[in-house]
């Protein structure tokens, strides 16, 4: 079944997000664009808003200096591994998770937490790493736990605050004084500090709890999406192929300059990349399925939804219908082109969800993404290792997760 029914609702604005398990959210970190009410009378508009800015184009091309610096660094680190142990494969699932979670942190309030160095683990990251493993516990689900689960992580919550709050802080008497550090790239931190057209801000309090939200849905979907798309690259010697040929016409052939980025011009000649990426969001998409709850009984195409029912739309199952998409299984980047996607429902793909709540991250997500793939395909050559278990697709916190993601990396030249 395509749930086309989601299509209707989706674009209403009136049909909140289904509350249970946002409710518990937001006992335990805080209210924020995630679980916030977008109905008539709740603050999720304003703070849309509000927030807004930090994702726009403008802010974007400010941030991918910070996105070039990473890809650079942990490109650099994993040729000098291929070198000294050429035979050794490394499981991306684990380094694109670090990699993406220093990117965030970076990006996101100018805060280096360190994941991709090997010295003793920074304590605000492994308090971090702590909260998401506790927000994904099953037992978020029990009525009212939310509030128990933040006095039981009362300290390793505090880790979180002081470095969110000591930061916060320090942006604010740098406005207030009327100064900002120079070398430091405007962040999101520094875009959502700035007011609104009607004067409003948002307090220090929702300036937390929007970094908090950063962090759990940026980071590892991001990861997520980055290994499934090598993983697909790498056992499509075409895909590979075409996406090679590309950059290299964008960018010219791989001299001996070393490890080089595109540039954000660049990017828009690889368009090719853009298909590239959206299949492997249509099969893998950040997360399974939406939800929505009916605000007032209504009927559609003859089914009589009430009041009060949640609807849970399936992501995954409308991106592998064979009704919407021959062979579905199948990994082809050309689907996504103008042509072949002009005669498809708008909503037979929707990887950021849709509507008033589709994802505000999402041309983040396409900037980050770009540059570190580009930058590793220009200089890294990839190859599965056999001996090891292949990527198969996995269900954890609600995410759709590779198993593992085993490759070999090697110079181009």
């Amino acid at each position: 079944m395509q749930n086309l029914f989601f299509f209707f609702f989706s674009l209403r604005e009136n049909f909140p997000k289904a509350p249970f398990l946002y409710t518990k959210l937001k006992q335990f970190l805080g209210d924020d664009l995630v679980n916030f009410d977008h109905g008539p009378h709740g603050p999720w508009k304003a703070h849309r808003t509000l927030v807004n800015p930090a994702f726009k184009t403008s802010a974007l091309r400010g941030m991918s200096s910070i996105f070039s610096q990473e890809a650079i660094k942990f490109t650099k680190k994993l040729l000098a591994q291929s070198k000294t142990s050429p035979d050794v494969s490394h499981n991306f699932c684990d380094e694109i998770d670090k990699l993406t979670l220093n990117i965030i942190s970076l990006a996101g309030f100018g805060y280096d937490v360190g994941a991709q160095g090997l010295g003793e683990a920074n304590p605000f990251l492994s308090a971090l790493q702590e909260v998401f493993v506790e927000a994904a516990k099953p037992r978020l689900m029990v009525p009212y736990i939310g509030y128990f689960m933040k006095w039981q992580n009362r300290r390793i919550l505090k880790t979180v605050n002081d470095v969110l709050y000591r930061v916060i802080d320090e942006r604010i008497q740098e406005r207030l004084e009327g100064r900002q550090d120079s070398g430091r790239v405007a962040d999101l931190l520094d875009m959502m500090m700035k007011p609104g057209d009607d004067g409003q801000q948002l307090t220090r309090e929702e300036l937390r709890n929007e970094l908090v939200v950063f962090y759990l849905a940026g980071h590892e979907t991001a990861a997520n999406i980055l290994n499934w798309t090598l993983v697909e690259v790498v056992r499509h010697p075409e895909v590979y192929a075409n996406l090679m040929d590309e950059i290299n016409s964008a960018m010219g052939p791989t001299g001996d300059e070393g490890v080089v980025c595109p540039t954000l011009d660049q990017l828009q000649d690889m368009p090719y990349l853009e298909l590239v990426l959206n299949e492997t969001l249509r099969l893998y998409a950040p997360f399974g399925s939406v939800n929505r709850v009916v605000p007032e009984t209504f009927e559609h195409k003859g089914f009589v939804y009430p009041k009060g029912m949640a609807i849970s739309s399936s992501i995954l199952l409308i991106h592998r219908d064979p009704e919407l998409w021959p062979e579905p299984e199948k990994f082809i980047p050309e689907r996504h082109t103008k042509a072949n996607s002009a005669e498809r429902h708008p909503f037979a793909f929707f990887p950021f969800s849709g509507g008033q709540r589709i994802c505000i991250g999402k041309n983040f997500f396409f900037a980050e993404a770009k540059i570190l793939l580009v930058t590793m395909l220009r200089s890294l050559k990839f190859e599965v290792d056999q001996s090891k278990p292949l990527a198969v697709l996995t269900s954890q916190k609600g995410l759709l997760k590779p198993s593992a993601n085993w490759l070999k990396v090697s110079s181009v030249m």
